[in-house]
């Protein structure tokens, strides 16, 4: 589907965007109409805070919505889910982080009453509430959102938290384990992330990309092997690479039902393939049930994340992330940013604000005399 030119209504004269109490935020109203806004900053309520949104990662998933491919959140809505920024206002309550403080914004808050919530598993919340708003200057999150970056962490390398934490959560489910042999399917931003977390857990990993130079990025950031699926037949080499028995995990990173058909085939018997890329709704992939009998497959969808947020933090100086980073939009060229993204250009594009060069990396949290220390009850400020 070809998607129209966004409009964007530009409600400043300059065209700048504005610094202090007023913002703009970029608004989605359905379909292909997104526009940036003015947005008025109000005080926190309890629970809440305000954060001064530094930068905010462009997922595939906001291209889908913008395309219309298919609807996630209902409009309108602040699209943006990969924020780092900092705290500016704390309402009353529990709080995580400090005023002044830089942090990764969970997207997402589930309610921990529900069943999915009390088997483990919040990501399939039944009352989960999406808190989107990272395009934009300003955004109002629940306290229980922020997440304080580690000292010296870059926000550059913060945008990851949250794509970080889906990986997390896709290689769990794929039982990686020390000496197994990973295929990653796609080497887009979560194939790279894939391939830095397996090697972190002491896998060796094939990764199946046609791109020329994302498979050389890959094989620097971990890859023992880089197969171009254009060019080979990824199935024999992943056979070849483990001695003629298959792949022990296979973790397909591209969303489309070739790629998905694919995994399955490089996966050894008793392996185990797990679908994290998002397919078109109307996709399907034909499956012989006796294959997955006689072979012991395991095949495994990977939704979001489920409480690895946080692990995702502290893992964000272990990994090669700024180099991933290839774009870099202000928040006024919104409609540029997504079309360089729906382009297949480059690897992660990142929208960024005016308080970008002022922040590069996270300070140390304040004293309780400037908003309290982590971790604290207060009134709001």
């Amino acid at each position: 589907m070809t998607r129209k030119s966004l409009e964007i209504h530009h409600l400043q004269g300059d065209g700048e965007l504005a610094t202090g109490p007023e913002g703009w935020a970029a608004r989605w109203y359905g379909g292909s109409d997104l526009r940036l806004e003015r947005q008025s900053v109000v005080s926190p309520a309890p629970g809440q805070a305000v954060v001064r949104m530094v930068a905010s990662g462009i997922c595939g998933s906001d291209v889908h919505a913008v395309r219309g491919d298919f609807q996630l959140w209902p409009p309108p809505i602040t699209l943006g889910h990969e924020g780092v920024g900092i705290v500016d206002q704390l309402g009353e309550g529990f709080t995580p982080a400090s005023r002044g403080q830089m942090v990764s914004v969970c997207p997402s808050v589930s309610c921990g009453v529900c069943y999915q919530c009390r088997e483990g598993e919040e990501l399939l919340c039944t009352n989960r509430k999406a808190h989107l708003g990272a395009f934009a200057d300003y955004c109002v999150v629940p306290l229980s959102a922020l997440y304080p970056l580690p000292e010296g962490v870059s926000w550059r390398a913060g945008v990851f938290t949250e794509p970080l934490a889906c990986v997390l959560h896709a290689v769990g489910l794929a039982g990686v384990r020390p000496g197994h042999w990973v295929g990653v399917v796609g080497g887009g931003t979560m194939g790279m992330l894939l391939v830095q977390v397996a090697r972190q857990h002491g896998a060796h990993v094939l990764l199946s990309e046609p791109d020329d130079s994302r498979r050389a990025l890959g094989a620097t950031v971990g890859a023992d092997v880089a197969v171009d699926p254009g060019a080979s037949d990824v199935i024999e080499e992943a056979h070849r690479a483990t001695g003629g028995v298959g792949l022990d995990c296979v973790i397909e990173a591209v969303g489309s039902s070739a790629t998905v058909q694919q995994a399955m085939q490089m996966a050894r018997r008793g392996g185990h393939v797990v679908v994290m890329g998002v397919a078109d709704r109307t996709a399907e992939v034909v499956v012989r049930p006796y294959d997955l009998y006689e072979r012991q497959l395991t095949v495994r969808g990977s939704f979001i994340r489920n409480f690895d947020f946080q692990r995702a933090v502290r893992m964000l100086d272990r990994l090669q992330l700024e180099r991933l980073v290839t774009a870099e939009f202000p928040l006024r060229e919104i409609n540029q940013a997504i079309d360089h993204v729906a382009g297949g250009r480059g690897l992660k594009t990142v929208v960024v604000t005016s308080a970008a060069p002022a922040a590069q990396v996270a300070p140390v949290a304040r004293a309780a005399a400037d908003g309290g220390p982590v971790g604290t009850r207060t009134g709001a400020r």
